[in-house]
């Protein structure tokens, strides 16, 4: 399964959490946060292997989990939702630009 490990964003803004799985039998996604099934809310719409988040509060930050089944067995994978602070989008670009010397 590929995806980015960790997705930030800004509270009220939207954001895409992906999985992908390959197989060449037909797959089935769903997603859990906390334990719980997803489904389409006001702020959440699922679209198989992808979530559109829009984060109102604190508590829609966190771990989902993209669970990816066929007749062939399953797999998970977690995917952190990140609030972007001050703090973290001067991280990233530090070590974009440690990149660029």
């Amino acid at each position: 399964m590929r995806t980015r490990k960790k997705v930030y964003t800004l509270i009220g803004n939207p954001a895409n959490v992906m999985c992908l799985a390959t197989n060449p039998l037909p797959i089935r996604y769903s997603w859990t946060k906390d334990g719980q099934t997803i489904r389409d809310a006001t702020n959440i719409k699922v679209y198989r292997n992808i979530l559109v988040v829009v984060p109102r509060k604190l508590k829609d930050f966190g771990t989902y989990v993209c669970n990816a089944t066929n007749i062939a067995g399953s797999t998970n994978y977690s995917i952190e939702l990140i609030q972007k602070t001050k703090e973290n989008i001067i991280r990233k670009y530090r070590v974009f630009l440690h990149f660029l010397v």
